[in-house]
């Protein structure tokens, strides 16, 4: 019984220390990573769209010159746009 009662003090005590595995409390949502487009899903095209203020065409023309980081294709956008 000791053994059980130390495993039970121990997995509270670890689970103080890692909320994040804590059984009582539910992992949080993570973010999304933001720094790279990603197109998987209709949803994320929607958001990146949002973001840059263009069209699809325009996005993956921009994802296809220079790749999917997001710095590079809202630089790559405004100097589109700049170009008229």
């Amino acid at each position: 019984m000791a053994d059980a009662s130390r495993r039970a003090e121990r997995g509270a005590t670890d689970a103080m220390n890692n909320p994040e595995e804590s059984p009582a409390r539910p992992a949080r949502p993570r973010a999304p990573d933001t720094r790279c487009v990603e197109l998987d899903s209709r949803g994320e095209i929607e958001f990146w769209l949002k973001v840059f203020n263009t069209s699809e065409s325009q996005l993956l023309a921009a994802i296809a010159e220079v790749g999917p980081v997001a710095e590079a294709v809202a630089t790559h956008l405004r100097s589109v746009a700049s170009r008229g």
